[in-house]
């Protein structure tokens, strides 16, 4: 980023962070002064945008968690069928809900990234109270491990986000939350952060900007320290001189929840190595289950 767009996103910054909306949800968390989930009131952008989007659900048994993706356009949803179905194979199984956003909400000029945002209130507001997020580029491979042991956990330490770090920074391809105030004043704040709306990383960067701008946030969030447990990645190269030199750390494993391909936008490799890692957990039978319906 050359100085002249620092500066002019440097600026955008200072604009949000001086508006009303933005202080009075600093505030409410700082002074705990929020009030509960099902009166809480947001700004007007992330719930116009809400009420324009129509996700697919299948379940609504509102005791059960909610996993959720967005995929948008028939071609992606093409590369991307064998992480979809080992979604929905993997929410019969455990009797989860489920809902994907398959279409843009009309005249929608961000990312479609940026719609795991209103898709998570949408869900919240129609009393889903415990929400999986999975980024598209997906794949559970390891059926057999469940959601419940993790909202408690979140429950437990009385934090509202679950997320972690891949080699780099914050991830939001694969994190749970479960419904309160301060989760629906946290994605607020991400949506009202826009500064960089086009920046790579989309929401993303604007959580690690609210993070690093406001400590309060940084204490909404439980950071588990080990992304194997549901966000691992694949490592299936040489090693590049820019990771880090722990990088295994982050690397799928048989056995594990999840592979979350991330950053990888050549639609034919992608579906080519989503298929290959999928039939390597088959292969370890001893940690992984094949899940039904995938008739492979």
């Amino acid at each position: 980023m050359n100085l002249v767009r620092r500066i002019l996103v440097e600026l955008k910054y200072q604009g949000i962070r001086k508006k009303p909306l933005y202080l009075s949800h600093l505030h409410n968390l700082e002074t705990l002064s929020g009030m509960e989930s099902d009166k809480w009131v947001g700004g007007y952008s992330l719930e116009k945008v809400s009420r324009k989007i129509n996700p697919r659900i299948i379940g609504h048994d509102l005791s059960k968690p909610i996993l959720c993706m967005v995929c948008i356009g028939k071609d992606y949803a093409k590369t991307v069928e064998i992480g979809t179905q080992s979604k929905l194979d993997y929410c019969r199984v455990h009797g989860y809900n489920m809902a994907v956003l398959e279409e843009m909400p009309y005249r929608y000029d961000r990312a479609p990234a940026w719609l795991k945002i209103p898709l998570l209130f949408r869900l919240m507001q129609l009393g889903y109270s415990r929400v999986f997020y999975l980024d598209a580029d997906t794949v559970i491979t390891n059926p057999d491990v469940s959601l419940e042991a993790f909202f408690a956990r979140l429950e437990q330490a009385n934090r509202h986000l679950m997320l972690s770090e891949d080699m780099f920074t914050l991830n939001t391809g694969s994190f749970l939350m479960r419904k309160t105030w301060q989760s629906l004043t946290l994605i607020d704040l991400i949506y009202e952060t826009d500064a960089e709306v086009d920046h790579g990383f989309w929401e993303q960067q604007a959580l690690i900007h609210l993070v690093e701008q406001n400590p309060i946030v940084r204490t909404l969030l439980y950071l588990e320290p080990d992304s194997r447990q549901f966000n691992a990645m694949p490592f299936d190269g040489p090693p590049s001189s820019q990771w880090p030199s722990d990088y295994l750390k982050y690397a799928w494993q048989p056995g594990d929840f999840i592979c979350h391909f991330a950053g990888n936008r050549d639609k034919r490799d992608l579906a080519s190595k989503m298929r290959a890692i999928q039939e390597k957990a088959f292969r370890n039978q001893g940690f992984c289950s094949k899940p039904e319906g995938t008739g492979k």
